[in-house]
C-alpha cells in the first residue's frame, strides 16, 4: 500500500509539471502571435508612409 501511495505521488507531481509546461506553451504560442501581428502592422505602416512620401521600397 506504501508503494502504491508513492507511485500516486509521482504521478500526480508529473502530472502538475506537464500542465504548467502545457500552460507556458500555449502562453508563449500567444505572445508570439501578437508579435507577429505588430510586426506586419508596423511594415504595414511603414509601407504605407514609404508611399505618402513618393519613395519606393528600395531606399531613398
Amino acid at each position: 500500500m506504501d508503494q502504491r501511495w508513492k507511485y500516486n505521488f509521482i504521478i500526480h507531481i508529473l502530472l502538475s509539471i506537464m500542465t504548467v509546461l502545457a500552460a507556458a506553451a500555449l502562453f508563449l504560442f500567444y505572445e508570439n502571435r501578437l508579435a507577429e501581428d505588430m510586426i506586419r502592422e508596423l511594415n504595414r505602416d511603414y509601407e504605407e508612409l514609404l508611399r505618402e512620401r513618393g519613395t519606393g521600397s528600395g531606399g531613398e
